[in-house]
């Protein structure tokens, strides 16, 4: 699986472009650069299936890059490959370290995911059936917007806005002294504990997937299992998905359909948990129709 990393390249442009350049261009449409804020980074994507139909499920993915690196169109491939399942499917940017610290990149997400609620409606898609999926330190913003709903309240939400977040590969209680970058960012230590999700557990959070490789070698699958089992004390709903012989990247890495047939159990993973969540909601609304007639 080391070759899934090395030729994804997800830390750099170069080979990604490859992969994206491989992705398939029809079966979707594509709106680049929406502004849901006001400065430069404050841009998204949005992806709608050409079958999209007013009622089609929602996945916002928020990447990772250490805080500090990534870009919304390097994520064409997991895009391509949600929306070839029926989903529409938003990307947004966000600010980056050196140029803010946390929690800019919590909030800037936030208001990415409000504007999805309030106009995603436009592009086929339902605000009452959007999932927030989200892998590496984009998975630390997921977990904190699902479970600290000071984030959403900012912005005139709550988490219960999700009907379903997958976080993949996440850290949630983690050391910031063990680099100058990240005690930079996440500092003075007095507030390291602000983001830490596991501090946020309260047993009221919206339906989550916890989803780590056991040969991660950059985030310990141990972060995915700890906040799992505090979840589950609470009383929350969490389950936990290990997978044997898969490190950090490839969690993400295998959507791409050049790469998806080496290991198909992520992708397969997120969208049985979106589905089951889709086809759950229709048969309590068909159920409710049906006691008022």
């Amino acid at each position: 699986m080391v070759l899934i990393a090395a030729v994804l390249g997800l830390s750099g442009c170069g080979t990604s472009y490859v992969i994206n350049a491989m992705v398939p261009t029809s079966g979707y449409t594509v709106t680049h650069n929406i502004a849901y804020a006001s400065g430069p980074r404050h841009k998204l994507d949005v992806y709608r299936p050409v079958n999209a139909t007013g009622h089609s499920p929602v996945v916002i993915y928020i990447y990772g890059g250490r805080w500090r690196a990534g870009d919304k169109s390097t994520y064409k491939f997991a895009a391509e490959a949600l929306t070839s399942h029926g989903y529409v499917v938003v990307i947004p940017n966000y600010r980056l370290f050196p140029e803010v610290h946390f929690p800019a990149y919590v909030q800037d997400a936030a208001q990415a995911v409000a504007w999805t609620h309030a106009h995603v409606a436009d592009f086929g898609g339902d605000p009452n059936e959007m999932y927030l999926l989200s892998h590496s330190a984009g998975a630390q913003i997921g977990a904190l917007l699902a479970l600290d709903p000071a984030y959403l309240a900012a912005v005139g939400g709550s988490p219960n806005w999700f009907a379903g977040v997958v976080c993949m590969s996440g850290p949630y209680d983690f050391n910031p002294d063990q680099s100058w970058d990240l005690a930079e960012n996440f500092g003075p230590r007095s507030h390291y504990p602000q983001a830490m999700a596991v501090n946020f557990v309260t047993g009221h959070n919206p339906p989550m997937l916890l989803m780590a490789g056991k040969d991660d070698q950059e985030v310990p699958y141990t972060q995915s299992v700890e906040l799992y089992r505090r979840i589950k004390a609470a009383g929350g709903p969490v389950q936990l998905k290990l997978f044997n012989g898969l490190g950090h990247v490839e969690l993400i890495a295998t959507f791409a359909n050049t790469l998806h047939w080496i290991d198909g159990r992520p992708l397969s993973t997120v969208e049985g948990f979106v589905d089951r969540r889709v086809a759950k909601r229709e048969q309590q609304l068909k159920m409710a129709k049906d006691t008022t007639r």
